[in-house]
């Protein structure tokens, strides 16, 4: 048997111990240990059975499990060493990968010559380890020249440009600034840029590219989710016009996979050497502005292998594209929802020039952060799972200095969507006027609409004019592939008769529930224990599995689930007779597992040697099984003249030890020793003759029984 920790934690990026194994071997060979399975970043010493993380380990790459976690799964192996031949056991252990905050990967020029009188400086590619849109700037003595424009999903291109075009004979000839490429959490990654200008024959003058309105290129792809085998078409939008001398370039996970000449449309199809990398796609042309060469590029999610399962889909970002905001306002700017497909939690966030001024919630609610100074702001939004696909909205927000309140239309939030059978739906109405009252909630499938309740500081952040009312209903079985409609009807403090209304993504399958109860009773045998529990509902997706785990008082930590089918009750055997145990049942569906239900109270697994008449005195140690032979079970009698230490083993007839069924102390008189047909490590053994071995402090008594399957 082998002890040491089933589920293990360590952070991407580095290297170190994990943990050590041990294992007994009864003949007391030598232990040796190794490793099996998906343990490529992983050794283990093997003397002592130290575990370590001997390469980093990148979460964005590591394997996903079947719950959507960055997991290793691998066995260590313990084998001894003996004349006869050596025996192994193992021990199944999986790995989670901690997710470390990286700072984006920058990348572009350093040094730029360029002619006079052009506005377009240099492109610079940003990507996020951790896939969140990218925030731009330029800092430094000379920034005031400049302005950065950010393009591409994610904000991952940064376009470098004068403000005004530079004049040779008037304007510095030479310039120094630094690039800056944020993540959503402010961690920079920078980049120096010096820039010389070079003298042009000016006869005629330019006419074009002198203005700081030229408007930057935009690539989109299509799919965003791509998939070996399948095209992936990315198309070039620039608001000049007249694209020219387009110039495509491919990568997959950062290395050239195809390049060549195109028009506004170029397209690839990822072949199984990119699965599992991310796709990079960027387009250099000239557009209606002049001659100027400009780029822009794309990047998408990391490829899926033809027969990979379904992943998250982001189908919309739904909100409003600009906003009216009164200068002393104190409620929530706006409100965005997104319509998804099969995704993990998603995670807002936000980048522009202005996005210091502005925070966004968990749920999508765009507010200040401070009273507004400016007339005007620009923010993006973004939504992105952290399976990769991402969305991403621009936002003009534009300050009303002579009213503190405005006719704003009524928003509806829905969270979580897509909704999952099993679970709540709660609808959140935000209206910036405030004063909200009366208001009555309609959802499909409900016959009766409910009251709203006031939103409380405890439950929801609420402003003080009162801008933000909920409501919430539990999402039915019926509803299952289907959306959810919901009409809210309210008055604010303009007046009367306001509504809004929203439309959830498709009803979606949930884990399932948890068991109704626990019953935990001890087992015939006396280190078993019994289980039960009643059928689980199964929200949407039928159930494949039920899974056990338990704990031993006095321990931290739990068994490990294990798998048993179907049915609704089990034993639990190998348990050490005496001790009491804590038990946790969960059930299995496509979706995933379910919360478990836990035992109300501890079991015991009771005394493996049962006394059957104390008072009785043997004159001699005796020993009988019966029945023998015997399936599956037979009961050792033992006779005691001597209380002391008991020692009961059994062995095979090779003289090798099966299983050790008692070592402890008994009293004087006649005791019940249970076999159940299993060895030490729980698994049955074969048919055939096996020695008990009975030794106590005075005498030894050795005897067979027999096993017929």
């Amino acid at each position: 048997m082998i002890l040491g920790a089933r589920q293990l934690s360590f952070p991407e990026n580095a290297t170190g111990e994990l943990e050590t194994y041990y294992a007994f071997d009864p003949e007391h060979g030598t232990i040796r240990w190794s490793l099996s399975g998906d343990g490529a970043p992983f050794s283990i010493d093997a003397e002592s059975g130290l575990l370590r993380v001997q390469h980093e380990m990148d979460y964005e790459t590591a394997p996903l499990d079947a719950h959507g976690e960055r997991t290793y799964q691998f066995s260590v192996i313990a084998t001894d060493s003996h004349p006869k031949g050596s025996r192994s056991s193992e021990r199944t252990v999986t790995v989670a990968v901690i997710d470390v905050n990286e700072p984006p990967v920058l990348s572009g020029s350093s040094v730029v010559t360029m002619n006079e009188n052009l506005v377009f400086v240099a492109s610079y590619t940003a990507t996020d380890p951790e896939r969140t849109a990218i925030g731009w700037s330029v800092v430094g003595s000379d920034a005031s020249a400049f302005r950065l424009s950010s393009s591409g999903l994610l904000n991952s291109r940064g376009s470098l440009y004068f403000n005004q075009s530079p004049d040779y004979e008037t304007d510095p000839t030479a310039y120094a600034v630094t690039i800056q490429a944020a993540d959503a959490t402010g961690l920079l990654a920078t980049k120096g840029l010096s820039i010389t200008i070079l003298d042009v024959d000016e006869t005629p003058p330019p006419s074009v590219s002198d203005t700081p309105g030229e408007d930057p290129g935009m690539v989109t792809l299509e799919p965003l989710q791509p998939r070996e085998g399948e095209a992936v078409t990315a198309t070039l939008e620039d608001g000049d016009g007249s694209i020219t001398g387009a110039t495509w370039t491919w990568e997959a996970g950062s290395v050239a996979v195809q390049s060549g000449a195109g028009s506004e449309t170029d397209s690839y199809t990822p072949g199984s050497a990119d699965v599992g990398k991310t796709l990079a796609v960027e387009v250099c042309y000239t557009d209606g502005e002049g001659t100027n060469q400009e780029c822009a590029s794309a990047s998408s999610a990391a490829v899926l292998s033809s027969t990979a399962p379904a992943s998250c889909v982001l189908l919309d970002l739904q909100g409003p594209a600009s906003v009216t905001y009164p200068k002393t306002g104190t409620g929530p700017v706006a409100s965005y929802t997104v319509r998804a497909s099969d995704c993990n939690e998603l995670a807002w966030s936000l980048s522009g020039t202005d996005a210091g001024s502005f925070s966004v919630s968990g749920a999508g609610t765009l507010n200040f952060t401070t009273s507004p100074t400016q007339a005007s702001y620009a923010v993006t939004v973004a939504v992105a799972d952290s399976s990769g696909p991402s969305l991403a909205k621009g936002v003009a927000i534009t300050i009303d200095e002579g009213s503190t309140t405005g006719d704003q239309p009524g928003t509806i939030r829905l969270s979580p969507n897509p909704p999952r059978v099993g679970g709540t739906l709660q609808a959140t109405l935000t209206d910036l006027d405030g004063g909200l009252h009366g208001v009555i909630w309609g959802f499909d499938d409900v016959l009766q609409p409910t009251q709203a309740r006031d939103v409380t500081a405890s439950s929801l952040s609420i402003t003080p004019s009162n801008t933000q009312m909920w409501s919430a209903v539990a999402v039915q079985p019926s509803w299952l592939g289907n959306p959810v409609r919901v009409l809210v009807y309210y008055a604010d403090a303009l007046g009367t008769g306001k509504s809004a209304e929203a439309e959830s993504a498709s009803v979606q399958a949930n884990v399932p529930a948890a068991p109704g109860s626990l019953t935990a009773t001890p087992g015939g045998i006396y280190t078993q224990v019994d289980l039960s529990w009643p059928a689980a509902a199964d929200n949407g997706s039928a159930i494949t599995d039920y899974q056990y785990q338990y704990r031993k008082n006095g321990t931290s930590s739990w068994s490990g689930w294990t798998s048993v089918g179907t049915g609704t009750s089990t034993t639990v055997s190998n348990l050490d007779s005496g001790a009491l145990y804590d038990f946790e049942v969960r059930a299995v569906n496509g979706i995933g597992a379910g919360p478990a239900v836990s035992t109300s109270s501890s079991v015991q697994a009771q005394s493996l040697a049962k006394p059957t008449s104390p008072a009785a005195k043997p004159i001699s140690l005796a020993v009988q099984a019966a029945p023998n032979p015997f399936n599956p079970e037979t009961t050792l009698r033992l006779g005691l003249p001597v209380g002391g230490r008991v020692v009961l083993t059994l062995y095979n007839m090779a003289g090798q030890p099966v299983r050790k069924l008692l070592d402890g102390e008994l009293a004087v008189g006649y005791h019940k020793v249970w076999w159940d047909g299993r060895d030490e490590q729980g698994g049955p053994v074969a048919s055939g003759v096996y020695l008990y071995r009975v030794q106590t402090q005075e005498q030894v008594v050795v005897g067979k029984i027999a096993l017929i399957r």
